[in-house]
């Protein structure tokens, strides 16, 4: 049987963090973390606005202003309704992983070796 070895990337190395001390590292993982769950937080509000759009009948008669879209023509409510909330919530979660990139990034946190 022979030995298998696994090469590290060289972009994978940090060169400047080979020296770094343990408060350093635990503050790094302590940081990402806080980005982790703060990003969670922050990603609820417009996931839970993109959700009330799916219940526009509703939405109309407790808010008064908002009447004028479901007294619009047939399709316009449907599309608003069963259309738009995926459609948002596609675009919305296609940036999540771009930021979630950029936190580890910021972090130095390797990510070369699985692109």
């Amino acid at each position: 049987m022979y030995d298998k070895w696994m090469e590290a990337n060289p972009k994978d190395v940090v060169w400047e963090n080979l020296d770094d001390g343990s408060l350093e590292m635990r503050s790094r993982y302590i940081i990402s973390w806080l980005a982790t769950i703060g990003l969670i937080v922050a990603w609820s509000f417009p996931a839970a606005f993109i959700g009330t759009l799916s219940n526009l009948d509703d939405l109309c008669s407790k808010i008064q202003w908002l009447g004028w879209v479901c007294k619009a023509p047939n399709p316009i409510p449907g599309i608003i309704q069963g259309i738009l909330p995926p459609a948002l919530l596609a675009v919305l979660f296609a940036f999540l992983p771009l930021i979630l990139r950029g936190v580890f990034k910021v972090l130095s946190e390797s990510i070369h070796s699985i692109e």
